[in-house]
């Protein structure tokens, strides 16, 4: 079958080979001309340093490449979705399906980006989203199996999954919130905490500005899944990193977010290597360890 793959970033890429290794006839389409040329002459994406990728793999940017594809794969980073979605509803054959990989929302409509793509084509052409093993629960089950606190931001997806599977699983939680404490109600083996007023109301600064929090009460970080250079995970990630608040281990999804978070020192972890925690790396100090050290909350910033 005839495949395009949008996006040829880490995730794209490895797509892109996975599905040539199935015997596919795979294009790898990207947004940059420089960066196609280089992919084509190189056959390798630096985001993926230890893998050749074959002579039979195309590329292209092109967008009328899509033309005759059985399947259109989706792997744009989230903001640049919707434009590039507006162009399949002339290129694309009617009846081709448009897989959707990339992650997050859309900043302005907090729609999902498989509804962002259904917009934009309108109706032309069936859209599916790729979906597998969710390691923000498996994060939370281990956690509370191996009698760790897991510490949240509460928020939408990976958060409250995470904070759901470590409840269910007899764990303990602790939720650091980004909207007024009254809000919350009283849950067993919840402790819910606000970093500014208890009645503040909900800001995006105010959600920016907890993860601080977040990552320097924990000994351990886990990223299950993050925007690359957008959103507070990667903020909070990224400044972590930076200031050295705890270890940061983020899912071996191949996503852009996730090797350029591993070459600022965070490492890559599969759903297996969560079995045993305690084996994780671990720094040789950290926050926890300086007892003869005042820490200064305001520094962490």
């Amino acid at each position: 079958m005839k495949v395009t793959v949008l996006g040829s970033g880490g995730w794209g890429t490895a797509l892109a080979l996975l599905l040539l290794e199935n015997g596919n006839d795979v294009t790898l389409w990207s947004y940059s001309e420089e960066e196609s040329r280089k992919l084509s002459e190189t056959r390798i994406n630096p985001l993926l340093p230890d893998v050749r990728i074959p002579e039979e793999m195309k590329f292209s940017t092109d967008m009328a490449c899509v033309k005759g594809c059985g399947a259109i794969v989706m792997a744009t980073p989230s903001f640049a979705v919707r434009a590039t979605a507006a162009q399949l509803r002339e290129l694309a054959d009617e009846g081709t399906i448009i897989i959707s990989v990339s992650k997050g929302i859309e900043k302005d409509t907090s729609l999902r980006l498989s509804q962002i793509i259904e917009q934009e084509v309108g109706g032309k052409c069936p859209v599916v989203v790729l979906s597998g093993p969710s390691h923000a629960e498996e994060v939370g089950r281990q956690a509370a199996l191996q009698g760790y606190t897991l510490v949240s931001g509460n928020a939408r997806g990976a958060d409250r999954t995470a904070q759901a599977a470590c409840l269910k699983a007899g764990g303990k939680v602790i939720s650091i919130v980004a909207d007024e404490l009254e809000k919350h109600r009283k849950k067993e083996n919840v402790l819910y905490l606000s970093e500014d007023g208890f009645s503040e109301p909900f800001s995006s600064q105010r959600a920016l500005s907890r993860n601080r929090c977040i990552h320097a009460l924990g000994r351990m970080v886990f990223v299950a899944q993050s925007n690359w250079q957008k959103g507070g995970t990667w903020d909070g990630t990224a400044k972590n990193l930076h200031f050295g608040w705890s270890p940061v281990a983020c899912y071996r999804d191949g996503s852009e977010a996730s090797l350029q978070l591993e070459q600022m020192g965070a490492y890559l972890v599969d759903l297996q290597d969560l079995r045993d925690m305690g084996d994780l790396k671990t720094p040789d100090t950290t926050i926890f360890d300086m007892e003869e050290k005042e820490i200064d909350v305001k520094r962490l910033d």
